[in-house]
């Protein structure tokens, strides 16, 4: 099993990202935004990550996308 492998993105004199490339739809995406945060990232991309160009990480239906993400505690 591949681990997911957000790397920290630099930032332009204006300090906006200079890679952003970021996979909402990848099932590990909320385990990185948590790694981004922790190690105080002012910006974060998912392009040297091995998971980008598998199926984990493609974008899903609008059905299973709607049906994985609901919480219970929401209903």
């Amino acid at each position: 099993m591949m681990l997911p492998v957000p790397s920290e993105s630099k930032l332009n004199d204006r300090g906006q990202p200079v890679e952003e490339v970021r996979n909402v739809f990848c099932a590990c995406y909320e385990t990185c935004l948590d790694v981004a945060v922790k190690k105080n990232w002012r910006s974060w991309t998912c392009a040297r990550c091995p998971l980008l160009a598998t199926e984990q990480s493609q974008k899903p239906t609008a059905e299973k996308f709607a049906h994985r993400r609901i919480r219970e505690d929401w209903v």
